[in-house]
């Protein structure tokens, strides 16, 4: 049994009623849906949470933060997957994952991002993709979101 489609036009996110991927409050558990820019002070529950929900096996992924005026320069690098395999998700697997303000740089130094204006960017291959190849990268970005320290 085979499936009669292109397997990357699949949407490997489960669809739901909130954006997935989206961009969240960690305080509210709460999409930031873009209407206006949403500032957290990265103390107490004010983090920026990013939410995914995989539904089809996915291949190698990263989820890095950039300037919101250059969305596709890596600023920090947030976090890596080598990928979900069927097995890894026999059931959706939901992930609600708070940003700190923290991540690797270029040069795989721990660095901490100054208050401005960032995006979450996700990057993602289908499990038949060549990452290599720029036409088999498909990217998603957040809305823009406000770093204010108080």
């Amino acid at each position: 049994m085979g499936l009669n489609s292109d397997y990357s036009s699949l949407p490997f996110f489960t669809p739901t009623e909130a954006p997935n991927p989206g961009l969240y409050s960690n305080a509210t558990q709460h999409p930031v849906t873009g209407n206006g820019i949403e500032s957290f002070t990265l103390t107490d529950d004010s983090f920026p949470a990013l939410f995914m929900q995989v539904q089809f096996p996915l291949g190698a992924w990263q989820w890095y933060v950039a300037e919101a005026a250059t969305p596709n320069t890596v600023l920090l690098s947030i976090e890596k997957g080598p990928g979900f395999s069927r097995d890894s998700i026999a059931e959706p697997w939901p992930m609600l994952s708070a940003w700190e303000g923290k991540g690797t740089d270029a040069n795989g130094a721990s660095a901490v991002v100054p208050d401005g204006t960032y995006v979450f960017v996700l990057e993602y291959f289908s499990p038949l993709g060549d990452p290599s190849k720029s036409e088999d990268t498909m990217r998603w970005a957040s809305p823009s979101f406000a770093v204010k320290r108080g």
